[in-house]
């Protein structure tokens, strides 16, 4: 696709979020047709299909976190959530109970070892909950907005001009706090090139082809500017998201969240347990770019 196209494309991609952004909720948690939750547990929803079309609320989450392998059976508490708090907590809920499966059952000391220091990381994350995310005004829910999280090269589909034709994989789109709304879309996540690489500097492969190298390059540099294409044009359409998106406050919240997702990965173990050492001292370090 020519890099016009691709800019025409994020442009498009950031009056999507936009339009997104600006269709408030209550609390987090996912879409729901009003006495859904209700229905399920009792009928089945069988009582659905004569719901009013807009008649929707927040209910219950539903996101990969909370049904991945056994969460789905855990007692843990699924929403709909009042605040960022009581969605964080019982995200880390999960994996504090992974870890106690773990170290109660296996036998393996690679695994026990894991497991110790991702309780670690999960007791200091939560002695920086409030300090990081605090409660809400008098208790009050938290306004929110949905998030496709998952909005991937994978995930949209393009006409052979490049023009964007439609957003697919839905199933998990929750109502999240407008911090987390507030971010890049995945496919616009990575590292920071500034300069593009030149192809006279990597090596060519036997079918002439250049080394791999040069294309995950190539797409940093894209990336890197593509993100600056999609600010711009959200600066001009909604300035409110570009403001939560530069927002200190929005920021340390989101690298918070980014923790709760990875304490327990072996990968990411080392950079968390520094970052979270650092973290009543930091200013404006951010873990994404630590781990990028």
């Amino acid at each position: 696709m020519p890099f016009a196209s691709k800019k025409n494309l994020v442009k498009r991609l950031a009056h999507f979020a936009a339009q997104l952004f600006r269709k408030r909720f209550q609390r987090l948690g996912n879409l729901y047709p009003k006495g859904f939750c209700d229905d399920a547990r009792t009928s089945m929803g069988k009582s659905l299909c004569h719901r009013p079309r807009r008649d929707f609320t927040i209910d219950r989450m539903v996101s990969i976190h909370f049904f991945l392998a056994d969460h789905i059976a855990q007692d843990v508490p699924r929403g709909p959530f009042n605040s960022s708090k009581e969605w964080l907590s019982a995200s880390l809920l999960f994996h504090q109970n992974d870890c106690e499966r773990i170290l109660s059952t296996s036998d393996d000391e690679e695994d026990l070892e894991d497991a110790e220091r991702t309780a670690r990381i999960i007791r200091k994350l939560s002695s920086h909950m409030l300090s990081v995310i605090p409660p809400t005004a008098q208790g009050s829910p938290e306004t929110t907005a949905l998030l496709h999280d998952d909005l991937s090269l994978q995930n949209i589909l393009v006409d052979k001009d490049g023009n964007l034709t439609a957003v697919v994989d839905w199933e998990c789109v929750s109502a999240l706090p407008l911090w987390r709304v507030c971010q890049f879309p995945h496919m616009l996540e990575g590292k920071e090139r500034k300069e593009i690489p030149e192809k006279e500097n990597y090596a060519r492969e036997e079918n002439g082809s250049y080394d791999q190298l040069f294309w995950d390059r190539l797409m940093e540099f894209e990336q890197t500017v593509l993100r600056g294409v999609f600010l711009d044009e959200m600066q001009n359409i909604e300035l409110y998201w570009v403001e939560m998106f530069w927002n200190v406050s929005s920021q340390r919240k989101t690298d918070f969240e980014l923790a709760v997702q990875l304490c327990s990965d072996e990968f990411s173990i080392k950079v968390l347990e520094e970052w979270l050492d650092e973290l009543p001292k930091l200013g404006e370090t951010r873990l994404r770019n630590r781990l990028v």
